[in-house]
């Protein structure tokens, strides 16, 4: 089950608690052979079961707000870097160009370390520039 909100691209649904199997394959062709041994294991809930329902409620909805920040977070992250990635050829042709002046090189070169410094902020990283 997928809940809007709970994921970042590229990680794994939650599982409930409960026990669990895992045993790792080998595939050639047609054959499959297992490799090791069977284990079994423990999942708890990381809400606790004696919270208040008005508190595990308020915890969910929080780790579902967390999902979101993150998600967004990632879109920004990838349309940040689709931004720079645009004005990387732009620099290149300025540099290459002629006529191309100092003063648009270095206009063009602004235009990138914008992105790039929203970029390293959604990241944490407060350096100045």
């Amino acid at each position: 089950m997928r809940s809007k909100g709970l994921f970042s691209r590229g990680s794994s649904p939650l599982a409930a608690p409960g026990t669990y199997s895992a045993q790792a394959y080998c595939s050639e062709g047609d054959s499959t052979e297992a490799i090791g041994n069977k284990i079994e294991f423990e999942l708890e809930s990381i809400i606790s079961p004696t919270l208040p329902i008005p508190d595990c409620n308020d915890v969910i909805k929080q780790v579902q707000q967390m999902g979101v920040v993150a998600n967004e977070a990632q879109l920004l992250h990838q349309q940040l870097s689709n931004q720079v990635d645009e004005v990387n050829p732009v620099i290149d042709r300025i540099r290459a160009h002629p006529r191309g002046t100092t003063k648009s090189f270095r206009q063009a070169q602004r235009l990138r370390q914008q992105p790039e410094s929203f970029d390293r902020m959604l990241d944490g990283d407060k350096l100045p520039d």
